[in-house]
């Protein structure tokens, strides 16, 4: 079964839609915490969404059609005692002097719902997005995203993963092999697979994903995810080790 894939990501943010450059995030106070903490007066709030930024990554580089080619990922803990829905993220880009120079909501989450003690990802594709031809960077650029993250009501769908690998294609893709069962009575229409890439110290360097179709129930399915347009982004010998993800797509209303 194969499977499409690209990505990696950055972002901020709760309960409400945020900006910052710099870890910054609004409690429902309207007051900051620059430690990249949510730390509302209400301790019944406290103990229920509480979240925490605890790593970001943007790259971008130049390919053969001269087009500027980013990606970029944020990773989110869920320090508090509920489930957090990843509900939106914008990423937009500023200059050294704070000028906004572009803005692109085409922003994925992985997972859709983060359990207390897990953390979740904000993502775009490796190789999917670019930076217009006519944005500047001469005075440099930086992701400053937009997040929103509301209490989650229930969860997506999962399936177990097994027997995962990664290895070169014959056409220069990275590609991520594994196995997904599908445990339910029910079949799997559309699964998505969500991937993140360590390095050796256990340090998240990409994040990325693809999906696949028509899993009987009962039915353990082998996968392949390639991963296209990783020049400057993401080597085959810095991945150390990877976490893959299973599950059906969770819109929360």
């Amino acid at each position: 079964m194969l499977l499409c894939f690209f990505a990696v990501a950055f972002a901020v943010g709760c309960g409400a839609d945020n900006p910052s450059s710099d870890g910054e995030k609004s409690n429902s106070n309207g007051t900051t915490d620059v430690n990249g903490k949510n730390d509302n007066s209400n301790t019944e709030t406290q103990s229920k969404l509480a979240y925490e930024i605890t790593d970001t990554g943007f790259k971008f580089y130049t390919n053969s059609r001269e087009e500027v080619v980013y990606s970029a990922y944020v990773e989110i803990a869920n320090t508090g005692g509920c489930d957090i829905y990843m509900d939106k993220c914008v990423f937009d880009f500023e200059d050294n002097d704070g000028h906004l120079l572009q803005s692109d909501d085409n922003v994925y989450s992985f997972s859709s719902v983060v359990s207390p003690g897990e953390k979740g990802y904000f993502f775009n594709y490796i190789g999917s997005s670019t930076i217009d031809k006519g944005v500047s960077l001469d005075n440099g650029i930086k992701l400053v995203p937009q997040v929103k993250l509301t209490e989650a009501k229930d969860k997506p769908v999962s399936y177990p993963v097994s027997d995962v690998s990664v290895r070169m294609g014959d056409s220069n893709e990275i590609k991520i092999i594994g196995r997904i069962e599908n445990t339910s009575d029910k079949n799997a229409d559309y699964v998505f697979v969500n991937v993140v890439f360590y390095d050796t110290a256990g340090k998240a360097i990409a994040v990325s994903g693809g999906s696949v179709k028509n899993i009987e129930a009962g039915m353990k399915s082998g996968f392949e995810v390639s991963i296209w347009g990783t020049d400057g982004i993401l080597k085959l010998e810095d991945i150390a080790d990877t976490k893959v993800v299973a599950e059906e797509i969770y819109i929360q209303k």
